[in-house]
């Protein structure tokens, strides 16, 4: 498990070891923002099996939950991606024969809503991240993750950048709103971004 993608050194913390986070954070009178998780949405096979990842995750957003001052974690969810990907970052922008077709969008959609529920069952809202090297970095792609999901964005200024996005980002039509995150914080509503 990854605390604080993006803003420093990594926390983790072994499988059932929560309560000593929690006690460690509640000492240095610390929060607990989120923790990061790449997951294959679209292979529903692949999905299940990394299912316990996630489910590490919130059991120890549970266990430190009540050493916490403020609002509970966020898991902040992203696309696993892919060989080609991770070797074409920033591409698809501008080819976008490298994002899915629609097959692997409504796939995408599916396993996403899988977790995003799987999420909420526990208590817990995720925030999607997009990152670099993976099916969801560039604008279009953001925009159909907005399209086929009610998650907000955890928008980060270097990844919008390199995936061919404008910081701070424009509202999409119809947004009356625009929040966004850098680097180590995400927002607490629904991102617009365009």
């Amino acid at each position: 498990m990854t605390v604080g993608h993006g803003a420093g050194p990594a926390v983790g913390t072994p499988q059932g070891r929560g309560d000593e986070l929690g006690e460690a954070l509640a000492r240095r009178r610390l929060g607990l923002a989120g923790a990061y998780v790449e997951l294959p949405y679209p292979d529903h096979d692949a999905l299940e099996e990394a299912l316990p990842q996630l489910d590490a995750v919130l059991d120890v957003f549970d266990a430190v939950r009540s050493y916490l001052p403020g609002p509970p974690p966020r898991p902040t969810l992203a696309d696993s991606g892919s060989k080609q990907r991770a070797m074409l970052p920033a591409r698809s922008v501008r080819d976008h024969s490298l994002g899915f077709d629609a097959d692997g969008w409504r796939r995408f959609a599916a396993g996403l809503a899988l977790v995003i529920a799987r999420c909420r069952d526990r208590g817990y809202e995720p925030t999607f991240h997009p990152e670099t090297g993976t099916h969801v970095e560039a604008p279009w792609e953001i925009e159909r993750v907005l399209d086929v999901s009610d998650v907000g964005l955890c928008l980060e200024t270097g990844h919008m950048l390199l995936g061919g996005g404008d910081w701070p980002p424009s509202p999409a039509p119809g947004c009356t709103t625009r929040s966004g995150s850098t680097t180590g914080g995400c927002p607490r509503s629904r991102s617009c971004a365009g």
